[in-house]
């Protein structure tokens, strides 16, 4: 897979590639942080943050949204299939949940 199209696009991906690295273990602590702050609403910015970034960094890794979704919902459907992760097993209502909202929000 090629990341860039031409060389003068090089400089310019990796420095936004790096910077939305930065950007996604930066929300990563603001997640934390949030979490032991008690306070809802930063828990939900900082992960849609997160989500946002991760999502762009995948696009400019040449990933493209719909693969991006795609591949999340296959990932989901791995885990419920996966028995032997014990972990997974603990919020396997919450996987199948987020399935079934993923449904319903595409067949809109």
């Amino acid at each position: 897979m090629r990341f860039f199209k031409n060389q003068g696009d090089l400089a310019q991906n990796l420095y936004a590639i790096e910077n939305l690295k930065n950007r996604l273990l930066f929300r990563v602590a603001n997640v934390f942080h949030s979490f032991y702050s008690g306070d809802q609403e930063k828990v939900k910015d900082n992960l849609s943050e997160y989500i946002i970034h991760g999502y762009i960094l995948g696009r400019k890794a040449g990933v493209s949204y719909s693969a991006m979704d795609k591949s999340i919902e296959k990932k989901a459907r791995e885990y419920l299939e996966d028995k032997n992760d014990k972990d997974i097993a603990n919020y396997s209502a919450e996987i199948k949940e987020f399935l079934h909202y993923r449904q319903t929000l595409y067949k809109k």
